[in-house]
């Protein structure tokens, strides 16, 4: 099974399928995205999803580099970050910018667009 990188999964957009899929990116073991639609403040809004997670090396920047990625080729687009499991990576994504979404459990976090 060919993978698409993060790139070419994103440059597809949200409109054409699959619309989730595990893809490769440089300091990633495992990452698995999709895009999704999620209730932010009683407005449905079209997001990026991080869904599962795994750094080659934990602790050395490569989620903050992901995000800081994303957000540059593709500033006008939410990123949400869905259940959140691990207690460093849920206590980080405030000092990011994300914006923790009320109820969620396990913890979900948005990025709203700049």
């Amino acid at each position: 099974m060919n993978l698409p990188t993060l790139d070419e999964f994103m440059a597809r957009g949200p409109k054409k399928f699959p619309r989730n899929s595990y893809v490769i990116e440089p300091g990633f073991s495992s990452l698995y995205v999709r895009w999704g639609t999620h209730l932010i403040d009683g407005i449905a809004l079209a997001c990026f999803d991080i869904a599962n997670v795994e750094a080659r090396v934990k602790g050395k920047g490569a989620f903050k580099r992901l995000i800081a990625k994303i957000r540059a080729n593709y500033p006008c687009v939410p990123i949400y970050v869905e259940s959140v499991l691990n207690e460093r990576l849920a206590e980080s994504l405030p000092r990011m910018g994300f914006k923790s979404i009320e109820g969620s459990v396990p913890p979900s976090f948005v990025l709203m667009p700049c």
